[in-house]
C-alpha cells in the first residue's frame, strides 16, 4: 500500500497546474519523510509525463491504494465548481482518507469524510477539520521562491498563458506588448501539456524575445520581471508570492471571473478574456500594471506569503501518520 496517491491529471484541455501543484506537494512530502511511498494516477500528455518523471513523480498501478488519496483534478475544465462523482468514488475507494483540492467558490457537498481544501478568494468561511480555506493555502510553497530578492527589471515581460488558448491567445498578448515603448525584453514560457510555436512576429524589432521550455522553477523569472501577463491559474500565485505585478487574463469565462476577484483585492489588474479583448484593451491593462506596480508587488507579498503548499503538506503528512 502506498503512503500517498495524487489523483490528478495534466492534458491539453486541463492544463498543467493541477498535476504541477501535485508535484510540488510530492516533492515537499519527500522532504518531510523520504521514506513515503507516493503514487500519481490519472491522464497525462506525453510531454506532462515527462516533466513530472524528471521532477520524480512514479505512476502507480490502476488497482494501488492508499492511507492518503489526494483528489487534485479539473474534471470539468469550463466549470470549476462540478467534479466527477464516479472518479472521486473510485479514489475514495482506494484510500484509507481522501483530501479534495476545491477549484470553486463555493464549499464543495463532499461525502461524508473527505477533507477539502480551497484558497480562492470570496469562498466559504473554514470549518476545521472538514474544510480548509483562505489564500494561507495559495498553491506556493516557500522554497520555490527566490532564496534572495530579486530587482525587477521595468523593461522586463514575462508571458505564461499555457497551452489552451494556443498562438492566436499568445498573438494577441505580444501585439499589446509592442504598443509599450518601454517594453524591450519579452520571455514566454511555453507548457509541458501543449508546447506552441512562438512566433517573435508581433512584436517590434527593437523587442528581444526568448522562449523559456522546460522551467524546473519558474518563480526566478517571476520575480525579475517588470511585468507578468498570465492567464489565471497556479502560476498566477506564484507571481503573487514573488511580488510581481501581474495582468491576469481568462482562457476561459471562469478564468476572466476569478481573475477580477484578485483585481478587486488589489491584487492583480484584470485583462480580460481573451477573444473577447483586442490588443490594444489588453496594452491598456498592462499599462495600468505597470503604473500600479509597486503598490500590487507590496500587497501581493502581503495576501499571498508562500507557504500555501507546505501547510497543504502538513495536513497530509498529519493523516498520514493518523494511521
Amino acid at each position: 500500500m502506498l503512503d500517498v496517491l495524487f489523483f490528478t491529471h495534466a492534458r491539453v484541455d486541463t492544463g498543467f497546474g493541477h498535476a504541477a501543484r501535485a508535484g510540488q506537494l510530492a516533492r515537499l512530502l519527500k522532504m518531510c519523510d523520504p521514506r513515503l511511498d507516493i503514487g500519481f494516477a490519472g491522464d497525462f500528455t506525453p510531454g506532462a509525463r515527462a516533466f513530472l518523471a524528471a521532477g520524480g513523480a512514479a505512476f502507480a498501478e490502476d488497482d494501488a491504494h492508499a492511507r492518503v488519496g489526494v483528489y487534485d483534478r479539473m474534471d470539468d475544465p469550463e466549470h470549476p465548481e462540478l467534479w466527477d462523482a464516479a472518479a472521486l468514488d473510485a479514489a475514495r475507494a482506494r484510500c484509507a482518507r481522501l483530501v479534495f483540492m476545491a477549484n470553486g467558490l463555493s464549499r464543495p457537498a463532499l461525502p461524508a469524510g473527505v477533507i477539502a481544501i480551497g484558497y480562492k478568494p470570496g469562498g466559504p468561511p473554514p470549518s476545521p477539520p472538514d474544510l480548509y480555506w483562505g489564500l494561507q493555502y495559495a498553491p506556493v510553497a516557500a522554497d520555490m521562491l527566490p532564496e534572495a530578492p530579486v530587482a525587477r527589471e521595468p523593461r522586463r515581460a514575462l508571458v505564461a498563458l499555457g497551452g489552451a488558448g494556443g498562438a492566436a491567445a499568445l498573438a494577441t498578448v505580444l501585439g499589446a506588448l509592442a504598443r509599450i515603448a518601454e517594453i524591450t525584453e519579452v520571455d514566454v514560457l511555453d507548457s509541458p501539456v501543449k508546447p506552441l510555436h512562438v512566433s517573435a512576429a508581433p512584436l517590434r524589432v527593437d523587442q528581444e524575445l526568448t522562449v523559456h521550455r522546460g522551467v524546473a522553477r519558474v518563480t526566478p523569472l517571476l520575480a525579475r520581471a517588470g511585468v507578468v501577463v498570465a492567464s489565471y491559474g497556479h502560476l498566477a500565485y506564484e507571481a503573487l508570492a514573488c511580488g510581481a505585478p501581474v495582468c491576469l487574463v481568462g482562457l476561459k469565462r471562469f478564468q476572466a471571473d476569478y481573475a477580477a476577484r484578485l483585481a478587486a483585492r488589489g491584487l492583480a489588474v484584470a485583462g480580460g478574456r481573451l477573444g473577447e479583448v483586442d490588443s490594444a484593451a489588453l496594452t491598456d491593462a498592462v499599462r495600468t500594471t505597470l503604473a500600479q506596480a509597486d503598490a500590487l508587488s507590496a500587497a501581493a507579498r502581503r495576501a499571498v506569503d508562500g507557504h500555501g503548499l507546505d501547510r497543504v503538506a502538513d495536513l497530509i503528512l498529519n493523516l498520514c501518520r493518523a494511521g
